[in-house]
């Protein structure tokens, strides 16, 4: 038996393609490497990563039971440890004045070294062999699972939340009615991908009905703007809110975009198991920590994705945790305001029309970000004709 890395822009697609099939799964999109156990010429098992998450594990069924599984394990977690070192170097050359918005989860947020499995109840027991434990579950069709790193993993992560509030309201200049029955402590969970005048008034109407506002702004990395950068987006949004806590999320509330799909069939499945999980998890560890007894969404009328995940979450929730779903906030001319619509407006520069959509502080992190790749694209350009 021998292991090679598989290319999936080459002939290896085809050999890995059906061997996920025969093993009842489908192919994903936007992994990061690709390996396979051959037998001769016969691919006979296959993973992936996507960061530090495991995916598309496969094994021919001729070969389960043996040391196929074991082999293409280990050879992931190599690959995740090299990545992870990476990541640590590529974190040291920066200033320390530039970290956090550089690589702000792998600065400040316990989990980020990690390793993630996402799996079904059927192959659960053999990730916990490689020191894989169950964090949360949707019935017997996902498991997820973590082995945990030297930051720490979910528990710590727990502390570090409980660690910066504590922190947040002793700093506090304001006397916060944390006591007060009639006012609870809520939570908003968003990705703010840019943070717009639609977030502002999501975060401002929890805090207007709450005693305190955790604001969990998604640590996921996105083509479009830095985690670090829609976390201090945020941040300066909402500076005149004095009972909200904004908190990055770690690995641990789930990102669509490295939410597993290949053994999952059905499109709307996807959808729903994604939401069950994210919403257990936040109802059975992040809301006890915190002593959250509320959440906030917001709707999205031109979204039935969305709209299916807020259900997903409001059936999780019942009759345990109070969830309000606020419709979404409309701009002067009627507009949904989204971000999405703000990205757009961006990519073509339409600051007039963006400008109804976000708060001054957006709008002045997007025009500098704008001169910053125009200067880097320039940089770029000039570095090629010197070649």
């Amino acid at each position: 038996m021998q292991i090679s890395q598989l290319y999936l822009d080459t002939n290896d697609y085809d050999k890995w393609q059906q061997l996920l099939s025969k093993a009842g799964l489908r192919p994903e999109q936007g992994l990061d490497e690709s390996w396979g156990l051959f037998e001769s010429d016969k691919l006979i098992a296959t993973g992936s990563r996507q960061g530090n998450i495991l995916k598309c594990l496969a094994v021919d069924p001729e070969y389960q039971g043996g040391k196929a599984f074991d082999l293409i394990i280990a050879q992931l977690l190599q690959s995740v440890w090299h990545y992870q070192t990476a990541k640590r170097e590529q974190l040291k050359s920066y200033p320390v004045s530039e970290r956090s918005s550089i690589e702000f989860t792998a600065e400040d947020v316990p989990g980020w070294d990690s390793v993630f499995a996402y799996t079904t109840a059927v192959s659960a027991q053999s990730f916990t062999w490689f020191g894989f434990e169950i964090l949360e579950s949707v019935g017997s069709q996902l498991i997820f699972m973590e082995r945990t790193g030297e930051s720490g993993g979910l528990q710590n992560y727990l502390k570090y939340l409980t660690t910066r509030t504590l922190n947040s309201l002793a700093a506090s200049d304001d006397e916060l009615p944390l006591n007060d029955s009639m006012m609870p402590v809520s939570a908003i969970v968003m990705h703010a991908n840019p943070f717009t005048l639609g977030h502002l008034y999501l975060a401002g109407l929890a805090a207007e009905e709450s005693s305190l506002v955790h604001l969990f702004i998604l640590s996921e990395e996105s083509p479009d703007f830095p985690p670090g950068d829609r976390f201090r987006m945020a941040q300066e949004a909402t500076s005149h809110i004095s009972n909200l806590i904004i908190h990055p999320t770690g690995p641990y509330l789930v990102s669509s975009a490295t939410f597993p799909s290949y053994f999952i069939q059905a499109e709307d499945e996807v959808t729903t198991l994604h939401a069950q999980l994210d919403a257990r998890i936040f109802l059975r560890h992040i809301a006890p920590a915190l002593s959250i007894q509320r959440r906030y969404l917001g709707t999205e009328p031109l979204s039935k994705k969305t709209n299916m995940y807020n259900e997903a979450i409001r059936t999780v929730f019942a009759g345990e945790l109070d969830l309000v779903i606020v419709p979404r906030l409309l701009s002067a001319d009627g507009q949904p305001v989204s971000a999405s619509t703000v990205r757009r407006l961006y990519k073509v520069r339409n600051w007039q029309e963006l400008a109804k959509m976000v708060p001054p502080s957006t709008r002045a992190y997007l025009r500098e970000h704008h001169r910053e790749q125009a200067a880097q694209s320039e940089k770029d350009m000039s570095q090629r004709e010197g070649m």
